[in-house]
């Protein structure tokens, strides 16, 4: 049976227009992944960044997971949410990343996107607040269904993230 580590940090976010944000972020797996140990998903604290500069979240992640097949492998989905004046959550943006293949350190960035909506929405969204979230959140994983959405680019989030691994020679006939 294979390994995977998963050791690092979701650093932070920039470039989001909003200045008092938090990140939840969800560890998505195949049927054949197996968590050992550690945490799949994860909220972080409110940050409120500067302009231009960068919301500091530093929320860790470890998570020791095993595996049978390489088939569906891990991704990262992301959703970013901000705090008005009012102290209302809206959403900030959503993101997904693969997990590297590759063992060693890896700089990742997440570039973060959200829905649109239609004339009615975005004339909510701006006179009384709020922000359009998707019905369906696995959405997000399938890109055929993300092929029909209209979405606007929102953000960067920054994760540094160690890949370990043990016993995938072994594995769906994988040689190295």
């Amino acid at each position: 049976m294979a390994e995977l580590f998963l050791i690092g940090q979701l650093k932070g976010g920039i470039g989001f227009s909003q200045p008092e944000l938090s990140c939840k972020y969800s560890l998505v797996l195949g049927e054949a992944w197996k968590v050992v140990d550690g945490e799949t998903e994860a909220n972080t604290q409110v940050d409120e960044g500067l302009p231009g500069e960068m919301c500091t979240w530093s929320c860790p992640i470890d998570v020791h997971l095993t595996t049978e097949s390489v088939n569906d492998w891990p991704k990262l989905v992301f959703e970013v949410w901000s705090r008005d004046r009012f102290g209302r959550n809206d959403l900030a943006g959503y993101g997904v990343c693969n997990i590297p293949y590759n063992v060693g350190n890896h700089q990742l960035k997440v570039h973060c996107w959200k829905p649109v909506g239609n004339a009615l929405e975005r004339l909510t969204e701006l006179f009384v607040g709020g922000s359009v979230v998707l019905k369906r959140p696995e959405i997000i994983l399938n890109s055929d269904d993300r092929e029909d959405l209209v979405t606007r680019p929102t953000g960067v989030i920054e994760l540094e993230l160690n890949v370990l691994a043990n016993g995938f020679e072994a594995v769906d006939g994988i040689e190295r």
